[in-house]
């Protein structure tokens, strides 16, 4: 229902109605399946289960923007479609009107957590008012615009296609147009001037629905289900990898009826996603799937560590995900990640490292080689360690935690914490010795069995990510078993061990492969998506760990672009 109050069209009642959506049409839940209640030490083998003959179809889904993705749209459309890509525009301006994703989530690009609630509508349309007034104004005012001599009536209509198509990601169709084109026309507003009956549409326009979210919902293709058209897929690409509605290219391709066929939509990944060192989408994937960015929010005492830089240390690991992204165009990327010894240290962060070496004066960042048998991949990173780590100690339990359920898909079911005695830690004892306590436990052991051997592996660093060799007065142990990694169980003598096998692991591979599954798509894991992780697996097998063919394969798969019906539909 359309308002008109003041000479303003807002849509109060239909951004209300879209207040409870939780990006999946027809549910009001999170669609992944209830974890175990046991602990587990990989899940792989149910994950990729894959029982039916053809593809399984997945959910008809609105999909509301982020902060970010509103912003840059909102950059697009006033400044206008780029030929070589929107990723170079400045979009960090604009505020976003909506409340931060839920921080429960694995990732931040889940839309099932991205609603509008009630307390956003009303920034929703404040920020569209201020948005379209600015926009209405430049127009009226530009030489180019055919609005600057005065809005006529077709002119008014042109601008209303123009600025649709970059608002909705979409061509409009004639009743749209009509209907934003009553509103820039109705006397109400026309009486109060040009720039207001202009602004009137604009506004409308984006604080529309159809701008807010995008669809993922189809067009019939006769067996009873619905298969995305271009358009929803040039959005899906562009919104998903480069945080923005479609560029020239894309935007050509999907006015071309292009993107039905899954080798241009490849070619459009590819695209998309070059230079790889470069796509904000790609680094963030890798900070959330690592979690070293986790840093930050741990004190460490500054007397006794002055030299802590939890800011610069995420730095230099951002700067080491970029050349692992760049080295081989994204091939081995994984492997990359588990095993490089080598990174970026400044003078600020190399006693952290403990680095000793030449480094830049000026205190500029600069890649290195470790030369040690500790410092290997990025779980090795200060900012990594300092991620998992307590203000004043390591934390084994939450690092083997992490290995268990991020790189080999184990379950350690959640506990009340208030039931577990705290761990007797003191100068005169290890973490081992001190996790001995849980181990002992039989009520404990099931889970800690499958923690503390992977977390102990880091031993030979202190807890702001120093290298040693001793630990309360004696030699550092780091020794251990893996067990749920497939072909590389067994035991390891230290970190370095470890992360070898980790990266060689078949279990940790498929792994990456169900949470990359996850981050781009958008959606937990369901149990019907076994057929298209498998898939998806053979293609990363093939392409030698190659994340950009991977991704290709997510966007390209029947299991993506084909979607059951909702009611209504």
């Amino acid at each position: 229902m359309w308002e008109i109050s003041e000479g303003r069209v807002t849509l109060w009642s239909v951004l209300l109605a879209c207040s409870a959506c939780d990006g999946v049409i027809g549910n009001s839940g999170h669609d992944s399946p209830s974890a175990p209640s046991e602990p587990t030490a990989s899940a792989i083998g149910s994950l990729f289960e894959c029982d039916s003959p053809g593809p399984q179809p997945s959910k008809a889904r609105l999909v509301r923007l982020s902060g970010p993705q509103y912003a840059r749209t909102i950059d697009v459309l006033r400044r206008g479609r780029s030929e070589s890509g929107n990723r170079d525009r400045n979009a960090n301006a604009l505020p976003s009107p909506f409340q931060a994703p839920n921080t429960g989530d694995r990732f931040t690009t889940f839309a099932s957590s991205y609603f509008i609630g009630e307390a956003e509508v009303s920034s929703v349309l404040q920020s569209a008012s201020s948005v379209a007034e600015e926009v209405a104004r430049d127009l009226m005012a530009a030489g180019a615009s055919c609005a600057a001599d005065g809005l006529t009536e077709s002119c008014a209509r042109s601008l209303i296609v123009e600025k649709g198509q970059l608002v909705l990601s979409r061509e409009l169709d004639a009743d749209e147009v009509e209907t934003y084109l009553d509103l820039a026309t109705d006397s109400r507003v026309t009486a109060l001037g040009d720039e207001t009956a202009l602004a009137t549409a604009l506004d409308a326009l984006i604080s529309s629905p159809s701008f807010l979210f995008r669809t993922e919902v189809g067009e019939p293709i006769g067996d009873g289900t619905f298969r995305l058209n271009s358009f929803e897929v040039a959005s899906a690409l562009s919104y998903t990898l480069t945080d923005g509605p479609p560029d020239e290219e894309l935007w050509r391709a999907a006015v071309g009826g292009r993107l039905t066929e899954p080798s241009e939509i490849e070619a459009q990944v590819r695209r998309l996603l070059d230079p790889i060192d470069e796509n904000e989408a790609l680094e963030r994937f890798i900070r959330e799937y690592f979690r070293y960015d986790e840093a930050t929010s741990v004190a460490k005492e500054t007397q006794d560590f002055p030299f802590h830089d939890a800011e610069s240390l995420q730095e230099d690991t951002a700067l080491f995900v970029r050349e692992a992204l760049k080295q081989n165009d994204g091939a081995s990327l994984l492997d990359t990640l588990i095993t490089a010894d080598w990174g970026f240290v400044r003078e600020a962060t190399a006693e952290s490292y403990t680095f000793v070496g030449s480094l830049p004066q000026d205190g500029s960042p600069e890649m290195v080689a470790f030369g040690s048998d500790r410092r290997i991949g990025i779980m090795t990173q200060p900012s990594w360690l300092v991620a998992f780590s307590q203000m004043d100690h390591n934390d084994a339990i939450r690092r083997g935690k992490f290995i268990r359920e991020t790189l080999l898909c184990g379950n350690i079911p959640p506990i009340d914490i208030g039931m577990v005695a705290p761990l007797d830690l003191s100068d005169d004892r290890t973490m081992r010795e001190a996790l001995e306590q849980h181990r002992s436990d039989p009520s404990c052991a099931g889970c800690h069995s499958l923690m503390d051997p992977l977390g102990l592996a880091f031993s030979g660093f202190d807890h702001v990510g120093r290298e040693r060799e001793m630990e309360a007065g004696r030699p550092v142990d780091a020794s251990g078993e893996l067990i749920g990694a497939g072909s590389q169980d067994g035991p390891f003598g230290g970190v370095s061990e470890l992360m070898l096998k980790l990266a060689a692991s078949e279990i940790v591979r498929q792994c990456f492969v169900v949470h990359a599954y996850e981050y781009f798509r958008g959606a937990r894991r369901t149990e019907s998506d076994g057929c298209a992780l498998e898939q998806a697996d053979n293609v990363l097998e093939a392409s030698d760990g190659n994340v950009v063919a991977l991704i290709g394969e997510f966007f390209a798969s029947d299991e993506f672009l084909i979607r059951t019906p909702t009611a209504g539909q």
